[in-house]
């Protein structure tokens, strides 16, 4: 929010400070200037994600002293989550540049390979899938790797976001799923529905239909 208001209104920094750059308020130390600006992205919203099932897992059913009574249980979740959420984002300040620098690195690795990057990330899914862990690998990559300047001069990552931003080199870590998702898996559902015995034929149609249509347009296939 800091970063986005300091570029649409460029007003002078208060406090001494002598420079208003494209990463925020910078004050005479310099050093403060990486501070003002940092995204974890999708990884922050995973991380975010556990720590709520933990901590919901951990005091849904605590109960707190008589005349605090109406924060018992449920509502104590997103009180602590919102406690929890400023230290994360305090900690990030310090954790995530090196960790930021770490992933772009192995990021440019693997688009840096071409198809044999595409062969890996693909492998790799398919092996995760059968545990359900593949969104690990597919929420990185598709929306968090990688970068591309848009003719607007927006900086977008991922690689369906790079490529919807028209980057003429994204779309490998895409290309080979949504054909099957939205065309090879509701053909095979289809053929499971024709080869169907007659009794059952309408009772099969209805749960190949639904499970199609989440497939095309949602991308669910589990």
């Amino acid at each position: 929010v800091y970063y986005n208001v300091l570029r649409q209104f460029p007003v002078s920094c208060p406090g001494g400070a002598k420079a208003l750059t494209n990463i925020g308020c910078q004050a005479a130390d310099s050093s403060v200037a990486p501070f003002t600006y940092q995204n974890p992205g999708v990884f922050g919203g995973i991380v975010m994600g556990l720590m709520t099932a933990y901590v919901w897992q951990r005091y849904h059913r605590t109960r707190l002293v008589d005349w605090l009574g109406f924060f018992n249980g449920r509502r104590l979740v997103p009180i602590i989550m919102a406690f929890a959420a400023i230290a994360f984002a305090v900690l990030c300040l310090w954790v995530w540049p090196p960790v930021g620098r770490g992933l772009e690195h192995f990021s440019d690795w693997l688009v840096g390979l071409g198809s044999w990057g595409a062969g890996v990330f693909g492998v790799a899914n398919r092996a995760l899938l059968v545990v359900g862990l593949h969104q690990f690998l597919n929420v990185p990559v598709w929306f968090q790797f990688g970068s591309y300047t848009a003719p607007d001069g927006t900086v977008v990552h991922g690689d369906i976001t790079m490529f919807l931003a028209g980057d003429p080199n994204a779309g490998q870590f895409t290309s080979g799923f949504f054909p099957i998702m939205m065309f090879a898996l509701p053909a095979a559902a289809l053929a499971i529905t024709h080869c169907a015995r007659p009794e059952r034929r309408k009772e099969i149609g209805g749960l190949m239909l639904s499970v199609a249509l989440t497939s095309f347009v949602t991308g669910i296939t589990e």
